[in-house]
This record gives C-alpha cells, sequence and structure tokens, in this order.
C-alpha cells in the first residue's frame, strides 16, 4: 500500500472544497463547493458560501481533524452514515450530525501527492476513501484501485478567510462516566479545562452509531421524569378517589342510623284494658225516674194549636198527677220495668 503524507491544515482558517471532477487550480476561483444540504446531507454543487473548518482532534495523530461546515456552525460536524440506498457495498456516505466526538466525526487527512486530499474516516478504518457519484452523491467508496482515475476522490482545497470565533475553538471529547453511559465534553483550544457540552448549548446530541442516546452523568432522563410524573398523578388520583369514597360511607352510616332512631307508626301501644274493678267505678249509679216529665199527646185529630195564631210547633204541657191517682204512663213504665223488658211505653 502506497504511504500518503499527513496534512498540516490550520484551525482558524475557512477552506473552500470541492473534487477533482469538475474544478482544478488552475481556476482563478473554484466554481463548485462541498456543501451542506438540508441540514443533514452533503453535496458537490455550484460555488456557494460553505466553507470548512478542520479542527484537530485531542490526543489524536497529526493530520486527524473534525470538520464543521460555517452554515450549520459548532454543533455539527461531518460524519459517516449508513444509507441503505448506497450502491457501493460500504452502503454508507457522509452526512451532518450532533458533535459528539466520536470516531464517526473524526477525518484523516492525507495528500495524494498532487496537491490533492485524501479524505479517511476514522470509524470505517483506511479501507474506504471520500468519493463523489457523477452528479452527486459522496459516498464512502470501497473501491480503492488506484491504476484508474478516480477524479472524485481527490479533493482540493484554498482557504477564505479566518475563523476569529471563539466558539469554534471547541474540540468535542467522548469520555466514559463511572455508569458506561457517555458524556460529551468541550475543550477550547486555549485552555485545558473540560465542561460539559451541555452548558455551552441547547443542541441535542445525535450520534449515529451509538446504541443508547448521551446522557450526563448522574443526572436523570427525560423517561424517567415523565414516569416519575405520571405515577405522582395516578397517586393522586386514587388519593382523592379514596377521600371520597370514605365519605359516601360515613354519609350513608349516618342516615342508617338517623332512619333507626326514627319512631314508627306501628309502635304506638294500645294502652292496657281497664280491669272489671275499674270499669264497674267509671259507670254512674241508675238514676231513678222522675214522674214528672214532659210529655207530648194528642187529643182527637184536631192540633190543641191549632186555633193558636202564630204556633209553629206541638205544645208541650206538663200534667199533673191528682193525688192518689195513677197515670196510664206511670203503670206502663213501672210495668215494663217489673217484666224485665228494657224499654217504655211512649203515651200517643
Amino acid at each position: 500500500m502506497a504511504k500518503y503524507d499527513t496534512v498540516t491544515l490550520d484551525s482558524n482558517v475557512w477552506y473552500h472544497v470541492t473534487e477533482a471532477r469538475v474544478d482544478d487550480y488552475d481556476k482563478a476561483n473554484f466554481t463548485s463547493a462541498l456543501q451542506v444540504e438540508d441540514d443533514d446531507g452533503v453535496a458537490v454543487w455550484g460555488a456557494v458560501d460553505h466553507y470548512w473548518q478542520f479542527q484537530p482532534v485531542k490526543n489524536g495523530p497529526a493530520g486527524r481533524y473534525a470538520l464543521r461546515c460555517s452554515r450549520t456552525g459548532v454543533f455539527k460536524q461531518l460524519s459517516a452514515c449508513y444509507v441503505a440506498d448506497e450502491i457501493d457495498d460500504s452502503k454508507t456516505q457522509p452526512c451532518m450530525r450532533a458533535s459528539d466526538g466520536t470516531k464517526a466525526q473524526m477525518w484523516d487527512i492525507t495528500d495524494w501527492g498532487n496537491q490533492t486530499y485524501r479524505f479517511l474516516n476514522v470509524k470505517n478504518g483506511s479501507d474506504y476513501v471520500m468519493d463523489v457519484h457523477p452528479g452527486n452523491p459522496p459516498f464512502m467508496a470501497s473501491d480503492l484501485r488506484t491504476n484508474i482515475p478516480q477524479p472524485g476522490r481527490h479533493w482540493l482545497m484554498t482557504s477564505v478567510s479566518d475563523v476569529d470565533d471563539g466558539a469554534f475553538s471547541t474540540v468535542f471529547t467522548k469520555v466514559p462516566s463511572a455508569t458506561r453511559s457517555e458524556t460529551i465534553t468541550t475543550e477550547t483550544s486555549s485552555s485545558s479545562e473540560t465542561t460539559d457540552a451541555a452548558s455551552q448549548s441547547t443542541a441535542s446530541s445525535e450520534p449515529t452509531t451509538s446504541s443508547g442516546s448521551s446522557s450526563s452523568s448522574g443526572g436523570i432522563s427525560t423517561g424517567a421524569a415523565a414516569g416519575i410524573g405520571v405515577g405522582v398523578g395516578i397517586a393522586v388520583l386514587g388519593m382523592g378517589i379514596g377521600l371520597f369514597f370514605l365519605w359516601w360511607r360515613r354519609r350513608q352510616s349516618r342516615q342508617n342510623r338517623a332512619a333507626a332512631e326514627m319512631p314508627s307508626s306501628n309502635d304506638t301501644k294500645s294502652p292496657p284494658p281497664a280491669s272489671y274493678n275499674e270499669w264497674h267505678q267509671s259507670v254512674p249509679p241508675p238514676q231513678e225516674m222522675s214522674t214528672d216529665r214532659e210529655v207530648r199527646s194528642e187529643l182527637d185529630s184536631t192540633p190543641m194549636w191549632a186555633s193558636t195564631v202564630g204556633s209553629g210547633s206541638p205544645e208541650t204541657y206538663k200534667t199533673s198527677p191528682v193525688p192518689g191517682s195513677r197515670t196510664p204512663l206511670q203503670d206502663d213504665v213501672e210495668g215494663g220495668m217489673n217484666n224485665n223488658t228494657g224499654y217504655t211505653h211512649r203515651a200517643h
């Protein structure tokens, strides 16, 4: 295998990157450019103001860089992504992903020997180089033959301007934590102090090859927080239902107790029957019939009051017996009583 020299690039410079199939150094200006497409893809189209920074990887070998585009900023880096539709056996294409410091976002830049450059992805290894299909898109080529022209994998670069932005001096490093989760840290080129990348920006990390999402050590995940919230809500709801049930039972108990204490109309007791002596004492003694009583008498068929002017009812008169004589009424009364007939005779 041929040996390729590593390339030293200035991290404070924006570079215009293109490929040899469409551009060469004989032109006054490049007419095409490697550029970001739809925020997460890359392509080689007509020249636009999409320039690249090559930030050296901390503790990496010479010529190993992380690539950032001027359009997407420091929190996205050039990465290698699996694409099922890629016709090359590699099934891999370059893409833009959230900065996480993984090997998929590290690139070894070497010189082909004619001031054109070779891009190898550290995760994929040296068996693949970045190439471009005629008419796009870029891909990681598995055919490394050098005896046939392959201009699409020969990259050209020229400096445009200085970066002069402290944010682009940030280096993303992936380090293991005590809990085996992965923490993304950042480091500026002017300081050795390492800080959490989450404190630098609200941008989210989206590694393409990691099986789990990155999280800070000792923190709580969004899913766990959501589960706790749901559990608390269910507990509060259950407590409310329990209190309502207890209140309802107490209310029913009070109503049942009140109904039991209310007197019933069927419970009214009749007074005991009076004894014979009590009943006998309550009966008044027999009364003697007076011989002086009012009787009604009619004579003949002509009322005696017929001649009385203004009379509206029969006259009542009192009979006075002749001394020593008895009246028929007395005989009837006494005779009836002696015969125990129980009734009196009314004279007509």
